[in-house]
């Protein structure tokens, strides 16, 4: 729920010109009960499952107040900011960088990275994927129907050396892609 605040505090940023980085920085300076995330897609097998499970164990409560749980909204809000990032791309040419469902970690299940890549493709984008955990292990490998339609790298920096993207969208913060602007 923390994450679809601060994707929502996001979206109303933009709209008013505010920098939401910012801002949440200065929310969550010496307070420590804040901790707002940084905006940006969840995902992994969890969330595809449990807030639905929780939602359906809602049930009765849904219906007498006449409308669903908080979790509910915030999975359903996190789902349609796959599209939102899509609607931003410019150009042709996209590179989806972080296909791991959160940083630093070698787990493709359900991640809002290889969604992103799969719509990409639906929609006629040229889409290169990279991520440092890519065929390490079978829950770090593309699905297969994917995998014909999209140029693969493990490496970030030989990917930007050899392709040039329109746009770039980092799904996820591995510690390989700090520091992005400095490999070109």
């Amino acid at each position: 729920m923390l994450f679809a605040f601060s994707n929502d505090l996001a979206l109303c940023a933009e709209l008013l010109g505010v920098n939401v980085l910012e801002a949440i920085e200065a929310a969550n300076f010496d307070y420590p009960r804040n901790a707002i995330p940084v905006p940006g897609p969840v995902s992994g097998y969890c969330l595809s499952k449990d807030p639905y499970i929780l939602e359906f164990a809602f049930t009765p409560i849904a219906k007498m107040r006449d409308f669903n749980s908080l979790w509910y909204y915030a999975i359903k809000s996190s789902e349609w900011l796959i599209d939102y990032i899509i609607q931003k791309v410019k150009g042709p040419s996209v590179l989806v960088a972080g296909l791991s469902y959160k940083d630093n970690i070698d787990d493709f299940r359900k991640s809002h990275g290889v969604e992103i890549a799969r719509k990409l493709v639906e929609k006629g984008y040229k889409v290169a994927v990279t991520d440092p955990y890519l065929n390490k292990n079978d829950y770090a490998r593309l699905p297969e129907d994917l995998r014909s339609h999209v140029t693969e790298y493990n490496d970030i920096k030989k990917c930007l050396r050899e392709m040039h993207f329109d746009t770039i969208i980092i799904c996820v913060r591995h510690k390989e892609y700090y520091n992005v602007d400095d490999i070109r």
